[in-house]
């Protein structure tokens, strides 16, 4: 029986692009610092478009009792990597741990459908605890291309 990729890698409709990290302090480094990350293509050479993503945003954080760690996610898009439009909100200082938490592991996945996107799209996350002192976090995020309209050539 013939598959139907003929011979092709069933993951070349797939692709798995790093975005960024970082670690923070609570009311110190990295606590509540937008990070912009590098343009993210969607279409890369060889390729059509992809139509479809997985945004993973992994973290371990330890808190103190009554302390939150909060996420805010941005969108921009580009058709040539140097001019963005506006960011659009994807997730809104959403409370992804709260109280009296000792390396806690997490991770936040949010869908994202790409047909309506330009070629070029990439993220700002935020990170924010809100305690004053000693509350941590270290986060990395993923983003999954899923869906490619066409196969390699």
């Amino acid at each position: 029986m013939m598959s139907a990729f003929q011979g092709r890698d069933p993951a070349s409709l797939a692709k798995s692009v790093g975005v960024q990290a970082q670690n923070g302090v609570a009311a110190g480094t990295g606590d509540n610092t937008e990070l912009t990350s590098a343009g993210i293509d969607r279409m890369p050479v060889g390729q059509g478009g992809f139509l479809s993503a997985i945004l993973a945003i992994a973290y371990k954080t330890s808190l103190t009792a009554a302390a939150t760690l909060a996420l805010t996610v941005k969108i921009s898009e580009s058709d040539d990597n140097s001019s963005w439009g506006a960011d659009s909100t994807l997730i809104n200082a959403e409370v992804l741990s709260t109280g009296a938490q000792t390396n806690l592991v997490g991770v936040r996945e949010l869908g994202l459908d790409l047909t309506q996107r330009k070629r070029y799209i990439r993220f700002k996350i935020t990170m924010d605890l809100s305690a004053g002192a000693t509350d941590v976090f270290v986060y990395a995020a993923n983003l999954t291309l899923l869906n490619a309209d066409r196969l390699p050539q």
